[in-house]
Parts: structure tokens; sequence; C-alpha cells
């Protein structure tokens, strides 16, 4: 909607500014929606479809019927062909076509009951929030060692992912459910590895709604602004989403956080 867009809806293949934007990005695209609105988006595509589809059609009768009328009219088939007949089927054809075409304005541009099924469709429930765990291991010298404690954890029913570094001896371990760490031990001992109880620490992440932000730079200050309060080690921030997940060290008053989020301007909706 903005100049710095224009470059980008000039490259695209099909380029779609809103009414709302700017002079030079509406020049710029091909597509532009006059309501501001992104279901706009599907009904165009679904327009095109319904056009495209509207114009093979009329190709086909088009075709047809030249090919079954035109030798009728020069007599191949032993019929003689009055010149006005010919005029008037002529008409017809025409009249025909331009009927079919006028059926578009019939159509229904916000129905999606005849959509396309999608080839590779999202995932109908989300995803349960992850937990992240970072333990010490003792023992690990080299890559292998990594991979060795790595195939061991990741065994476990629970861990959907596992993450050593030999240099800093951790084991970084991801987890969909709750996991009792004595098997997570039992495995790292296994491999005759040891385990360091005082080096275990547990991450939370947590969704912060937020009202305001318009673009990539936005997420930019957001997060910048999150990730210098103690306690938070990292913050993604997402415009189109209107949130920002943060990855807490320790507990973080949420007052903290709202202050931040308002001292650029945002405004702050909650935290889940």
């Amino acid at each position: 909607d903005g100049i710095n867009d224009a470059p980008a809806l000039m490259r695209a293949d099909t380029g779609i500014a809103i009414g709302a934007g700017t002079d030079v990005a509406i020049d710029s695209a091909d597509i532009v929606l006059m309501n501001s609105k992104l279901s706009d988006v599907a009904a165009a595509i679904r327009l095109s479809r319904a056009t495209l589809k509207n114009i093979h059609e009329n190709l086909f009768w088009a075709f047809f019927y030249n090919i079954i009328c035109i030798p009728m009219a020069a007599g191949l088939y032993g019929f003689r062909m009055n010149p006005m007949l010919g005029a008037a089927a002529m008409s017809l054809s025409s009249f025909t076509v331009c009927m079919n075409a006028l059926r578009l304005n019939l159509f229904r541009l916000h129905d999606a009951s005849h959509d396309r099924k999608l080839k590779h469709p999202a995932l109908a429930e989300e995803a349960e929030p992850e937990e992240t765990a970072v333990c010490h291991v003792g023992g690990m010298m080299c890559e292998h060692c990594e991979a060795t404690v790595e195939k061991a954890v990741s065994k476990i029913e629970g861990v959907t992912a596992a993450k050593a570094d030999h240099t800093k001896g951790t084991l970084e371990i991801t987890m969909n459910r709750p996991v009792d760490m004595s098997l997570v031990k039992a495995a790292v001992e296994s491999k005759d590895y040891t385990w360091n109880e005082e080096g275990e620490e547990k991450k939370m992440e947590k969704t912060v709604r937020i009202e305001g932000m318009m673009c990539e730079h936005c997420e930019a200050s957001v997060k910048k602004a999150l990730e210098k309060i103690d306690g938070i080690e990292s913050a993604t921030a997402s415009h189109t989403a209107g949130t920002a997940v943060i990855t807490l060290s320790k507990d973080v008053d949420e007052a903290l956080i709202k202050e931040a989020i308002e001292d650029r301007d945002y405004k702050y909706l909650g935290m889940e």
C-alpha cells in the first residue's frame, strides 16, 4: 500500500494493491481492491477463473458452430443456404457468445463452495504449545558425542527435538508435552555421559497480542523493545497476526511488557 511496495508490485506476476494505498502503488498494481478488503483477493481469483472458463466456452462454441455452418453455407452438404439464413445464423452465433459472456454478471464472487481444493491444506488443529528445557551434560567431546546424545533423547515420547552442544556442555530439549526429566537423565547416562541437575533451566513461550503493527519496521521496533526486558531471551513479532511470541528464561512482570509495547506507540491487548 506504500511507495516502497511499488517495485515489488511491478516485478510480481500479479500485483494487487488496496484502494486506500498510495497513487504509485495503485498505478503499479495489476489489480486494485477498491474496498480495501483482503477477502476481495479471493473474489478476484474466482472471477478470473470464471472469466477464463467463459472464454474457453465461447471459443469452443464459435469453432464448433463455424465448422458446421460454413461448409453448409458453401453448399458442401448438397444444401443451398439462403443468404438471409446465413446472416441470421451468423447473428445467432454472436448473440449466443454475448449471452454466455453476460452470465458473468450473475457470478457470485464471495461464494467459496465451488473453490478448488488445496493441494496442501493447512492443519485444521493448531499445534500444541512447545516447551524448551536446557540441561547441562558432561563428557561430550565432539560432534559424534552430540549426535549420540541427541539420538538417545529424541527417542523419548514427548520430545520433538534435541540439540546438543559439546562446546557449552548443554542439551536443549523441545517438548510438546510434559516429560519426566528422569527419563532424559537415564537416556543421557545410558550413553556414558554425566547429568548435571543444577544446570537445568526451563524456557517458556508466551504470545503477546498487539494492535497497531503495520509492517516489518513495526515488527523490528516491537522485537527490539521486548528483548531489552530482563528475562526475555527472544521475541518474534508478526504484524499480519498482530502478535509477538516471546521466549522467557524466567517470570517477567506483565506490566513491564505492556509498558515496553506502549512506549513504542502500540496497543497492548493481553498475553496468553
